[in-house]
């Protein structure tokens, strides 16, 4: 075994867990909580949670969102936690949210709930913060261009859909930046 901190597992009952912490600790359901809190300020409408078998909106994935509102969390981030000038997150927690926080693999770090992924790049490799969710879906901020690039899919059956969505980004997207 591991001493804490020292070795990198991904997992969605982690943010679960979080979320049911947060639940605990709220006047009305995670999910009216994010409605108003999160949702609303962004224009996000229509959000389809997956629920635990208690009824519990989950934390940890299983949330169905249209790519204009993908792209609108990710405006979220490239802005501080500020969308079309309203204040929705704290700075301190975006930034801390984009910042290595574990050492995930090579290719990557871990913020909180942001892939940094090592991209090369023109000049070399840089990071691109990404949201990564299932079938390759993903949504990449590209800081130097003020830019958001949300790719979804339908690859859920497809072997390392996560592969194929940052060969899309690497070899077809950023180029041409």
């Amino acid at each position: 075994t591991e001493a804490p901190g020292r070795r990198f597992y991904y997992s969605n009952l982690d943010a679960h867990l979080v979320t049911l912490a947060l639940a605990s600790r709220l006047p009305v359901p995670v999910h009216d909580f994010a409605r108003d809190v999160l949702f609303a300020p962004l224009g996000i409408e229509a959000p389809e949670w997956q629920r635990s078998p208690l009824g519990l909106a989950q934390g940890g994935g299983g949330l169905g969102l249209r790519t204009r509102d993908l792209w609108a969390l990710g405006q979220l981030y490239l802005g501080g936690g500020t969308f079309r000038g309203q204040r929705v997150l704290p700075a301190e927690w975006v930034q801390a949210s984009l910042s290595p926080q574990a050492q995930a693999n090579e290719a990557a770090d871990y913020g909180y709930l942001w892939w940094l992924m090592k991209v090369p790049g023109p000049s070399g490799e840089r990071v691109l913060p990404a949201m990564a969710g299932t079938g390759g879906n993903a949504v990449f901020l590209v800081p130097e261009a003020d830019a958001v690039i949300v790719i979804t899919t339908t690859n859920y059956n497809v072997p390392q859909p996560h592969q194929l969505t940052f060969k899309l980004l690497t070899q077809q997207l950023l180029p041409r930046l």
